[in-house]
């Protein structure tokens, strides 16, 4: 299976660069067609236009492109919600998946609607306007709003479903391949079923003896500011959240917790 072609250092005629993308761990041009700058082109027009080429992959198992069709696709894929990482790898895994139904004109637009998710933070330790700036949402402060549990704070955040879930993969810890729908699921407030914890901790340390593996195994979400702690659990701040049962498994085996109920954990912990 091949990768991506080189992309040249600068873009070819009719495309402009819209930011940059990772080829082979490096920083290259992210060109596009400079009429999707001012109209994004729909799916089936895109994949008529290249239908050959994407006929031959179906046909070879090759997946090779024009630069022009690895660009238009890359970009309605991107802008989509399709790929949201920068891996060149998700790309052609996406084209190799969908190549039957991009030819048979079966994936489609969805419409743009805008969508909002209300959940917990902390405006104190995040820069919540700025990481909502940056992906073209709107915020509605609630500060004192939260809770002890998920956080102090409240916050509405509104804008199309694929740049909610581009902010909550890459700000709240959420699985890259999640759903709007699951991403719904998991943060909104009424159907978050999570616990936490905040304590301090050392953060390089519980590395080394793998917590942040279990973490993960335990689907224990850990976010923390380094030099922030007390000084006597730990030089760092941090929340740990999770399923109350993962929490206290996690606190047994990471943190010399000696307890057996979440209640306890909380006692001792927070």
């Amino acid at each position: 299976m091949k990768t991506f072609k080189e992309i040249r250092e600068a873009c070819w005629k009719g495309y402009k660069q819209v930011g940059t993308k990772k080829k082979g761990g490096k920083d290259v041009p992210n060109c596009v067609p400079e009429e999707t700058i001012e109209e994004a082109k729909k799916i089936q027009d895109i994949a008529r236009k290249y239908k050959r080429e994407l006929q031959k992959i179906q046909k070879s198992g090759n997946l090779e492109l024009s630069k022009k069709a690895e660009a238009e696709l890359y970009q309605w894929a991107s802008s989509n919600g399709e790929i949201r990482g920068d891996e060149e790898d998700e790309f052609w895994n996406w084209i190799d998946k969908n190549v039957d139904d991009l030819i048979k004109g079966k994936i489609k637009e969805e419409t743009i609607a805008e969508a909002s998710i209300t959940t917990f933070t902390d405006f104190d330790d995040y820069p919540i306007e700025k990481q909502a700036k940056a992906l073209k949402l709107k915020v509605k402060a609630m500060k004192g709003k939260g809770n002890d549990r998920q956080g102090p704070d409240k916050m509405t955040l509104t804008g199309s479903e694929s740049d909610l879930i581009k902010y909550f993969i890459k700000y709240m810890g959420a699985d890259r391949n999640a759903k709007f729908s699951d991403i719904k699921s998991e943060f909104n407030e009424g159907t978050i079923a999570e616990a936490q914890i905040r304590t301090s901790f050392e953060s390089d340390e519980m590395k080394n003896v793998g917590g942040d593996k279990a973490a993960k195994k335990l689907k224990i979400k850990i976010s923390f500011k380094k030099g922030k702690g007390d000084g006597m659990m730990g030089s760092d701040a941090g929340i740990f959240t999770g399923d109350e049962k993962n929490l206290v498994k996690y606190f047994q085996d990471f943190m010399g917790f000696e307890g057996k109920t979440f209640k306890e954990l909380q006692k001792e912990y927070s």
